[in-house]
């Protein structure tokens, strides 16, 4: 029986030890999404700011 109450308390460890690892890559997923938004954003923006400037250099040109 103190075998069995063992394996239990180890399982339940191991449990929390993968729950853990599992928000932790969750966590770093979710800033690699953020990260890669936010350079699309600049990326956007750069492209926008371009398209605005040939836009006005043709109606001046």
């Amino acid at each position: 029986m103190k075998r069995i109450e063992e394996l239990i308390e180890q399982l339940s460890l191991l449990e929390h030890i993968l729950e853990a690892r599992f928000i932790q890559e969750r966590s770093t997923q979710t800033q690699t999404v953020i990260e890669k938004g936010h350079q699309v954003g600049r990326a956007l923006k750069e492209t926008e700011q371009m398209i605005e400037w040939n836009i006005c250099s043709r109606k001046s040109g």
